[in-house]
């Protein structure tokens, strides 16, 4: 259907404009794509969009954590001992902020 009214080489094209644009830019063709397949938010719990946030969601969750174990165990010459405390207060503070991003999906 929308392959049809776009025309599947417009369609492509404009998919991998978006891949190699900046982020920002990306984002903002993908968010037109989805308006344009008739995909307003708010979306289903079961929507691409949201299925592949909560994902992102749970990676940007494992990552401070295995972060933190990995500063936990390296070697203590491996850094500053000044600099320990602010370093796990960035890791906690990228945590619960991708917790709290998940938790606005609830």
């Amino acid at each position: 259907m929308l392959a049809e009214q776009l025309g599947l080489e417009r369609l492509k094209r404009f998919v991998a404009i978006g891949i190699a644009a900046p982020d920002r830019v990306f984002v903002a063709r993908l968010n037109r794509l989805i308006q344009l397949l008739g995909l307003p938010a708010p979306h289903d719990y079961l929507s691409v969009p949201v299925v592949l946030g909560t994902r992102g969601g749970i990676g940007l969750l494992i990552g401070p954590l295995g972060l933190f174990m990995l500063n936990i165990r390296r070697h203590p010459e491996h850094g500053d001992r000044a600099q320990k405390a602010m370093d796990h207060g960035l890791i906690w503070l990228l945590f619960f902020t991708s917790l709290t991003g998940l938790a606005l999906l609830a």
